[in-house]
């Protein structure tokens, strides 16, 4: 079953069978979030993210459109049965998708990793008994694994937060794993950040072994909680079934308090 397809289309890849990594995450908050879980609805944002992708990992073959019309009527029906698969964005949106294109390609580093190798690769594999599929972005023909992501801010405070709290290094540690597992002996990983903002500065982060080990553990924990929950049939929410403590932080619960006044040792007030 562990295998690399080479130029699937989007909606190829997601008829495919698999868990992923959108959907393994939603274990995070809970089991019953992940069993409830529905497919993201086509917004703008993720248009542009899908169109940022087409342009700068397979410009060749990147299939999207603009549309500057008004989205409803009749005119619309036709132009959407008339780019059927296609990426349809807004006149601004595409003005955007561009910009962040020629920053990722005069940036020296990003234009280093991203020349030859292979992007939208998938990737199915089995860990630990489970299915999975995974949208590789690059994979440079030295064997790095290159994640293209976008931001609203690119600075290394801002972001790193980002990187963390949004899962990212369990991503690149599930995508290292499929890899390997298809045989692939990945080198390294990095992250090719883009500033959503003009004039959308890019940033290229080394995504380190312990990022990674972190990311692993995260994954196999929910694996773990995934076939615990198939086999028991019971998908928890966020209590586990318990009634919780509320507890609320310090600051609150010393609002309302009188300040207290202090004084020197010879009786004068600070």
């Amino acid at each position: 079953m562990n295998k690399i397809i080479y130029g699937q289309s989007f909606d190829d890849y997601l008829a495919l069978r698999g868990e992923h990594y959108s959907s393994i995450k939603e274990l995070r908050r809970s089991p019953l979030h992940y069993k409830s879980r529905v497919q993201p609805s086509n917004s703008d944002a993720l248009r542009v993210g899908r169109a940022i992708h087409a342009y700068v990992l397979d410009p060749g073959n990147a299939n999207v459109v603009q549309f500057d019309g008004r989205r409803f009527g009749k005119s619309w029906d036709e132009f959407k049965a008339a780019h059927s698969g296609a990426v349809i964005l807004k006149p601004d949106d595409l003005q955007e998708v561009a910009a962040m294109h020629d920053s990722v390609a005069m940036h020296p580093h990003a234009r280093s990793w991203l020349v030859d190798g292979d992007g939208e690769i998938t990737c199915q594999f089995e860990l630990d008994g489970i299915l999975f599929k995974a949208r590789i972005d690059w994979l440079s023909s030295d064997g790095v694994l290159v994640e293209l992501k976008t931001t609203r801010d690119v600075h290394p405070h801002a972001f790193e937060r980002e990187y963390a709290r949004r899962l990212y290094h369990a991503q690149a540690a599930l995508y290292w794993m499929g890899l390997r597992e298809c045989g692939v002996e990945v080198v390294g990983v990095r992250c090719v950040a883009v500033d959503k903002n003009a004039p959308h500065e890019v940033v290229v982060y080394r995504i380190g072994q312990e990022a990674l080990e972190a990311g692993a553990r995260l994954v196999f924990g929910w694996i773990a909680r995934l076939k615990e929950c198939r086999e028991s049939g019971v998908w928890p929410g966020i209590d586990g079934g318990k009634v919780l403590d509320l507890k609320i932080p310090d600051w609150a619960l010393l609002e309302g308090l009188p300040d207290v006044e202090m004084e020197d040792d010879d009786g004068s007030e600070r």
